[in-house]
């Protein structure tokens, strides 16, 4: 069973990163630079303020401690972007999301 339910996630998986690869060329693009720099830097940021302290507090708690080497994996792993493309096809707000998806309405 375990075996299986990891064949099927890594299906999912692979199906959403497809998705996303493709729908690249279903959009007409505009690229702009300033959006990108600073997503990725408030990304990095963000992921930093959130894996950084809570994995000193949670130390505290455990035996086995979270090296800096893996709270730094931690930080680094989660920038993969298939969350973040299905949060933005799901906006309520026309403007943002066209700004979002990086596409001319």
């Amino acid at each position: 069973m375990q075996q299986t339910l990891r064949t099927l996630a890594f299906f999912a998986e692979t199906c959403v990163f497809a998705y996303l690869g493709l729908a690249i060329f279903s959009f007409r693009l505009i690229i702009k630079p300033s959006l990108v720099v600073w997503s990725i830097v408030l990304c990095l940021l963000g992921r930093a303020l959130n894996i950084y302290p809570l994995s000193f507090v949670v130390n505290h708690f455990r035996e086995h401690k979270i090296t800096k080497k893996m709270m730094f994996i931690m930080w680094f792993s989660g920038l993969r972007g298939a969350i973040s493309y299905a949060l933005a096809l799901h906006l309520e707000f026309e403007d943002e999301k066209d700004m979002l998806l990086s596409q001319q309405p």
